[in-house]
């Protein structure tokens, strides 16, 4: 029993790794392709540099996303800027209009799971459990 308990915790922290990776491999998506997880497009950038949308001079917001908890239960992904908030979830000035235009960068609970998201996660788990079935993880 104990043996069999603990290779379904190993499972369980295996696939939420997989999917975690996974996660990270989403947001880059959205920042190749300037969408949010819904598959908007961001708003265009107010001074074009001839940079992509986000993609600033050390590119920290789109190359710092990055596995931050992880286990059993499940898995948090963060950028490594704090800045990356005021783009997710953009505040409300006094005239009630955003100070700076909403760009997703992942899938927010009002919203749900996007059908891209929940698909490539659902094949990041089963993967994951078929290397566990086939004898590839222990």
């Amino acid at each position: 029993m104990r043996a069999k308990l603990a290779k379904s915790q190993r499972l369980l922290e295996v696939v939420s790794r997989n999917m975690a990776e996974e996660a990270v491999g989403l947001v880059q998506d959205g920042f190749r392709s300037e969408t949010d997880p819904y598959g908007e497009r961001w708003k265009p950038k107010q001074n074009p540099d001839g940079r992509k949308t986000l993609s600033g001079v050390t590119g920290r917001l789109k190359t710092g996303w990055h596995l931050k908890t992880q286990d059993a239960k499940g898995f948090t992904v963060a950028p490594s800027v704090e800045y990356a908030l005021y783009h997710q979830a953009p505040r409300r000035g006094r005239s009630g209009r955003l100070k700076r235009p909403r760009r997703r960068m992942v899938p927010v609970t009002r919203q749900g799971m996007p059908r891209k998201w929940s698909r490539r996660l659902n094949e990041a788990a089963r993967e994951a459990f078929q290397a566990m079935e086939s004898g590839k993880l222990k």
